[in-house]
């Protein structure tokens, strides 16, 4: 018995002795990890099974925290938010060759590309066409929209006229390279060894089969209806935009043998398309409201002066309302529109008048 209690303090005290080494050593360990999270925060930890990047953890998005990249010491600039900074991320980039990255703040994933023009490249990153291809990072900005996305330019190598290929291939690699080694498998590119498209054309019959492979596959209703709220308005990247004359004078040029439809037969289930009915519920527009400015698009304003008050302003009208205010007829009003003449001491005007070289 008194073997056994003598058996039992000896080992009470190791426990004792061990159990203090090991809060000092777990106080460490935290303090390390802590430094660890605040140097790397948004790389997960391989013990960690929530950050384990062979999981789908996007089911529980809105429980996850948002993450903030790692940067090599050498990064130049981040845009936080891609959809408000887009502006200014693609006039900054304008004419110059860099290396960026896109990072997901829900997944922690990232993607490294090169650009020969920063502008031009990143642009295409906002395109619908562009974003229906299939790509590891396409479908990521997809799923989860720009908002959910920062681009960090990693170098800015120079004009886009003073760099060659060759360079922004090789910086590029470099890039890879270190993003391998600090994301692991949360990186998206395909190929870990740069392998760029800069320059290539595919050969008519590598067009075909790239044709032939997309026939008949069509995007889901929710992907387009996705597509279409992404590009709305300021979202569209040719939003204000308008065509050159030149542009413009080459769709004029594209008729008869130069359309591409020239010849070609088209096919009943286009033709079915074209000829469905789009009245009532089958009109896109249906049950939706129009802006004040597409109103004011759509109906022919028209601007009243007071001749005899030296063409005083009396107000803006649209048609109807201005025949009724001033009780002239339809047919005389569009008269008076033409020829520019007064009516009943009244100046009609499609368009404000500019008194200093009236």
């Amino acid at each position: 018995m008194l073997q056994f209690s003598s058996l039992y303090i000896l080992l009470h005290k190791g426990k004792s002795s061990s159990g203090a080494l090991s809060e000092r050593e777990k106080d460490s360990t935290q303090q390390s990890s802590g430094t660890l999270a605040n140097n790397n925060q948004g790389v997960g930890s391989p013990g960690d099974p929530d950050n384990n990047p062979k999981k789908d953890n996007t089911k529980n998005t809105e429980k996850c925290q948002i993450k903030t990249p790692v940067f090599p010491s050498t990064f130049v600039k981040v845009y936080d938010d891609v959809n408000n900074s887009k502006l200014d991320m693609l006039r900054d980039l304008k004419n110059q060759a860099v290396i960026y990255m896109w990072f997901n703040k829900i997944t922690g994933k990232v993607y490294i590309g090169s650009a020969i023009d920063g502008q031009k490249r990143l642009s295409r990153y906002f395109m619908p066409s562009v974003l229906k291809t299939n790509s590891r990072i396409y479908k990521n900005i997809l799923k989860y929209g720009h908002n959910s996305f920062s681009v960090s330019i990693l170098e800015v190598l120079g004009e886009t006229k003073s760099v060659s290929k060759s360079d922004i291939l090789a910086r590029e690699q470099f890039y890879l390279d270190w993003a391998l080694k600090t994301y692991g498998l949360q990186v998206l590119n395909l190929l870990t060894v740069t392998n760029s498209s800069l320059g290539l054309k595919h050969t008519l019959e590598t067009k075909a089969k790239i044709a032939e492979a997309r026939l008949g596959k069509f995007h889901s209703t929710e992907t387009r209806d996705k597509l279409s709220q992404m590009f709305l308005g300021e979202g569209n990247p040719f939003f204000g935009g308008k065509h050159t004359s030149e542009f413009l004078a080459k769709l004029k040029e594209r008729s008869g043998i130069a359309n591409p439809m020239f010849g070609k037969a088209k096919s009943p289930e286009f033709i079915e398309h074209m000829n469905k009915d789009r009245s009532g519920v089958n009109n896109p527009m249906y049950g939706k409201a129009k802006s004040v400015e597409t109103l004011a698009k759509l109906r022919k304003m028209v601007w009243v002066y007071d001749v005899e008050k030296n063409y005083k302003l009396l107000g803006v009208f649209p048609t109807v309302m201005c025949t009724k205010t001033f009780h002239i007829s339809y047919e005389t009003l569009t008269k008076r529109l033409q020829d520019g003449k007064i009516h009943k001491g009244k100046y009609f005007c499609k368009n404000p008048l500019d008194k200093e070289n009236f």
